[in-house]
């Protein structure tokens, strides 16, 4: 319902840094998203990916591209997002980001004012980072 949160905490092992380390394949997913860009947005998520918001599912890539993520992509049209604290890890070819973050902004002609949690589970798919589950939940500040 609210969009790109951009908000997680993370705990352990620091993951590679870089173009493709997972923080990264994030931002760019929430860069691609912030500009509109659906099929940059959508070359980052695994064809399986799961994405939780607001107690709701999209389970596939498929699924997430036809019912939300045009609402993400105005929604983080009409915001801003700071991110407050990041943590991030890997191990074995699986890693995890997670953010907590404010979003201000007006949408749908009404006020935003949301501390959000964003949680971001990665894969090694043919030697790439990609983007497995998302959960993003918030509240209003």
């Amino acid at each position: 319902m609210f969009g790109v949160l951009r908000c997680l905490f993370i705990v352990g092992v620091t993951a590679a840094s870089g173009r493709n380390s997972p923080e990264s394949v994030l931002d760019r997913f929430q860069e691609a998203v912030r500009s509109g860009d659906r099929e940059q947005a959508m070359s980052l998520l695994s064809r399986d990916v799961v994405i939780f918001e607001e107690g709701e599912a999209e389970m596939g890539l498929e699924e997430y591209a036809t019912t939300h993520l045009g609402a993400d992509i105005e929604f983080a049209k009409s915001t801003s997002t700071r991110i407050m604290d990041t943590r991030s890890g890997a191990v074995n070819g699986a890693a995890w980001v997670l953010r907590r973050s404010e979003t201000t902004g007006t949408f749908g002609g009404k006020k935003v004012m949301r501390i959000g949690a964003e949680t971001a589970v990665l894969r090694r798919e043919k030697g790439r980072w990609r983007i497995v589950h998302l959960h993003w939940s918030g509240h209003v500040k």
